[in-house]
């Protein structure tokens, strides 16, 4: 049996058996998901230019179902399984999965998420403005050109037009990224980094640049980042990972339920701006005031470990 088989090995193994299995689940999915998108939607993932048509029903469809299998599945909630079950005998408890949170840090954890959207748009909108000197132009420029091919694959995939996409994009954009994300940074990652450094607040600096880092959308590090670290304190002083994943969850969530109603009209403000009008002030005060509080009020019922 090869459960807990790593549990004693030292750090820096786990860490490669990290890497390891994350990488060759993506290829595996990614393979997965590049034949099934050939013979569903006869998308050939050996064309460079396969995806660039959003427009086209089957390709967004295509994109979905790579997202789901390559990222969602592959990438993320399955490797996390994996190497919980390798690192302990107890997956679920090595996870922190085990006791169930108390409801109401859940319910804080939702409260905290919407309090905190003022603040998060403000600094998207700072990190927008990022700026790089000269000799640093052509990385400036590939970031740009990153940034922008990733805000039209996400304009892409929330355009819906019934409730039957809005839930298909709940489960590929909120549900699994919130489990698998969370399993694997939270739940694998930043415990490893509390191990490697013996200070838990280093782990999770560490495990949000690297959770900000991976999504390759450098105009929002700063926030993605901030969110991190937000998402392991709440393991961190709950004991909880369920709660992270709540947190996660609503967060993703809301902005596709949000982009629903949008296209709709059913929604009486643009959600991407609140926060950053010049008549906000008082309302990002009230976040930062709300946002200290709850964070003050989760560290006093810190769940002594």
């Amino acid at each position: 049996m090869l459960s807990g088989f790593f549990a004693d090995k030292p750090i820096y193994r786990k860490f490669l058996i990290v890497v390891s299995v994350v990488l060759f689940s993506t290829l595996i999915f990614s393979m997965l998901g590049a034949l099934l998108v050939d013979l569903l939607y006869g998308v050939n993932m050996m064309d460079p230019a396969a995806l660039n048509n959003l427009d086209d029903p089957g390709t967004l469809a295509a994109l979905k179902l790579l997202q789901l299998l390559s990222t969602g599945i592959g990438m993320f909630l399955l490797p996390s399984i994996i190497l919980a079950w390798l690192f302990s005998t107890e997956p679920g408890a090595y996870l922190s999965l085990k006791p169930k949170p108390a409801a109401l840090f859940l319910v804080m954890a939702v409260v905290i998420m919407f309090s905190a959207v003022p603040v998060i748009n403000l600094l998207l909108t700072w990190n927008q403005t990022m700026e790089f000197p000269s000799f640093l132009s052509g990385i400036e420029d590939w970031m740009k050109a990153s940034e922008e091919n990733a805000t039209r694959i996400t304009e892409a995939l929330l355009n819906m037009h019934n409730s039957g996409e809005l839930f298909y994009n709940l489960l590929i954009i909120a549900v699994l990224p919130a489990l698998g994300e969370e399993f694997l940074f939270r739940g694998i990652l930043q415990k490893l980094f509390k191990e490697l450094t013996q200070n838990v607040h280093v782990a999770i600096l560490i495990t949000a640049i690297i959770f900000s880092a991976i999504h390759m959308q450098f105009y929002g590090f700063i926030p993605r980042m901030m969110l991190g670290m937000l998402f392991g304190y709440l393991l961190h002083w709950t004991g909880s990972l369920w709660v992270p994943v709540l947190a996660h969850f609503i967060n993703n969530g809301a902005a596709v339920v949000f982009a629903f109603l949008e296209s709709r009209q059913q929604l009486p403000f643009n959600q991407n701006t609140i926060g950053t009008n010049e008549n906000d002030l008082v309302l990002v005060v009230f976040s930062v005031v709300i946002l200290s509080g709850l964070v003050f009020w989760f560290w006093r019922m810190k769940v002594r470990e």
